[in-house]
């Protein structure tokens, strides 16, 4: 387990913003709800250095942060990096 990426769920969790909270709260269980119906290791992020891959990989990672504590199944998060020249 990583305790950087469980760490980071707390802290989603406990933002005093009730907008944000939400947001993220409802973000987490889309993301959750995937792990749970394709398991952990069917699941991959798309990562290409932007602003929402950046959001996605960090909801990623608190979500199967999440899903280890609770199944004791813990697993690196599974990335796709798309290099493409601008």
């Amino acid at each position: 387990p990583r305790p950087a990426d469980l760490e980071l769920y707390n802290k989603m969790m406990s933002c005093e913003d009730p907008d944000l909270k939400r947001a993220m709260s409802a973000s987490l269980d889309i993301v959750g709800d995937a792990i749970r119906l394709y398991g952990p290791k069917g699941c991959v992020a798309s990562f290409n250095g932007g602003k929402d891959a950046v959001v996605i990989l960090h909801l990623f990672r608190a979500a199967l942060a999440r899903h280890g504590e609770a199944t004791g199944d813990w697993v690196k998060p599974r990335l796709v990096y798309f290099e493409h020249p601008d």
